[in-house]
């Protein structure tokens, strides 16, 4: 589920960007299927460290 979790968000929030939908939403949405919030942090958090060092 690592991988794939991370690969979700990702596309998500940037198609959500690319549309400019509310924010949110993705991160509801895995809250919703099951997703753990810890877990869902530690990916944000990794998409963010990222997209600052580039």
């Amino acid at each position: 589920m690592n991988l794939l979790a991370g690969f979700i968000v990702k596309y998500l929030e940037q198609r959500s960007c690319e549309l400019q939908l509310e924010t949110g939403w993705v991160f509801q949405l895995m809250l919703d299927i099951g997703t753990p919030a810890l877990r869902l942090l530690e990916l944000y958090d990794r998409m963010f460290k990222s997209r600052v060092s580039q």
